[in-house]
C-alpha cells in the first residue's frame, strides 16, 4: 500500500526471486530485499536503481538510518542451520559492511535517532540492541515479562525508538504492542491488543507523548502516552475527585493526595458592571 502511493508496484520483483522485505528512507528512496539475497535501493520518483548489493542469503528485514546514508539488512546465511546475520551498509560505498551475528530469525530492524543503536526484533519474540559503531551487543536482550505480555508471545514485526532514546516500542504478529524502558530493559505497563493482524509499523510523535501504529488489516491508531492526559480524561469523566476510601482501595498503604482538583477547577465568573 505504501509502495503504491510512492509509485512503485508492490508486485515488483528482483532478479532471482520475489521481494521479501522493503524499507522507505528519507526522501524518495525505497530499499527492497529478495529471496536471492539481492538488495536494491531505488528512487521512487524515477524508479531508477540507485545502489544494490548482494547478501549471503534471503533477506527478511531492512531499515534506513535517520540520515538515509546507511541501510541495515537482516538475512539468513544458512536457513537449515538457523544461522542469521545483520549488516549495516554505507549506501553507495563498496566498503564491506559492519556485520553482526543473530541467534534468531530477523523480522524487524530500527535505528535510534542518533543512529548509533540498532534494535533487532526476532521470530522468537526477543529484541537485541547493537552498537552500530563497534558491532557489539549492548547489554542483555529485551525479553517479555510473563506477567504483562499476552500469551502466546509473537514474532517482533515492528520497532520504533522515541526521539529521546529512552523508550522502545515493539509490535508483534499477533497485533500486540509493548513499550520498553531502555535503561532497565523492563516493560512499561501492560501489553495492548492493538489489532487483529500483525503490527506493520510504529512511530513516536516528536514529543514522545503519543505513538502511531499501523497493522496489516489496514488499521491506523494513535495511542496517548501522556499520564497527565490520562488523569485529566478520567477526572473529566467522573466529574469529581476520588474519595479517601477509593484512594485507599486503589493505592493500599500509600498516602496519595486527591488528583482531580487541579483539572476540575473552573475559572471564576467575570463580574458584570
Amino acid at each position: 500500500m505504501i509502495l503504491n502511493s510512492l509509485g512503485l508496484n508492490t508486485s515488483h520483483s528482483l532478479p532471482g526471486g520475489q521481494v521479501l522485505s522493503a524499507a522507505i528512507g528519507p526522501g524518495y528512496w525505497v530499499a527492497t530485499g529478495g529471496e536471492s539475497g539481492k538488495v536494491q535501493v531505488r528512487d521512487a520518483q524515477t524508479r531508477a536503481a540507485v545502489w544494490e548489493l548482494n547478501t549471503d542469503g534471503p533477506g527478511f528485514s531492512l531499515a534506513f538510518d535517520q540520515s538515509g546514508e546507511k541501510l541495515a539488512a537482516g538475512w539468513c546465511t544458512d536457513c537449515s542451520q538457523q544461522e542469521f546475520q545483520i549488516g549495516v551498509f554505507e549506501i553507495g560505498s563498496s566498503e564491506p559492511p559492519l556485520e553482526m551475528i543473530s541467534e534468531q530469525e530477523i523480522i524487524s530492524l530500527a535505528f535510534n535517532w542518533e543512529n548509533y543503536v540498532l534494535a533487532v526484533g526476532g521470530l522468537e519474540g526477543r529484541i537485541q540492541l547493537w552498537d552500530t559503531q563497534s558491532g557489539q551487543p549492548l547489554g542483555l536482550d529485551i525479553v517479555w515479562d510473563q506477567e504483562t505480555w499476552l500469551d502466546p508471545v509473537g514474532a517482533v514485526t515492528a520497532l520504533a525508538f522515541s526521539r529521546d532514546g529512552s523508550t522502545l516500542a515493539s509490535g508483534n504478529h499477533l497485533g500486540q504492542i509493548a513499550l520498553w524502558d531502555l535503561e532497565t530493559r523492563r516493560q512499561i505497563g501492560l501489553t495492548v491488543q492493538a489489532a487483529g493482524a500483525p503490527i506493520s509499523g510504529l512511530l513516536f510523535a516528536p514529543d514522545g507523548l503519543s505513538l502511531v501504529s499501523a497493522a496489516q488489516d489496514g488499521s491506523l491508531q494513535r495511542w496517548d502516552l501522556d499520564p497527565e492526559s490520562w488523569i485529566k480524561s478520567l477526572c473529566s469523566l467522573t466529574g469529581r475527585d476520588f474519595t479517601t476510601e477509593e484512594l485507599q482501595e486503589l493505592f493500599p498503604g500509600q498516602d496519595v493526595a486527591p488528583v482531580c482538583a487541579a483539572f476540575l477547577q473552573q475559572p471564576a465568573p467575570t463580574p458584570i458592571d
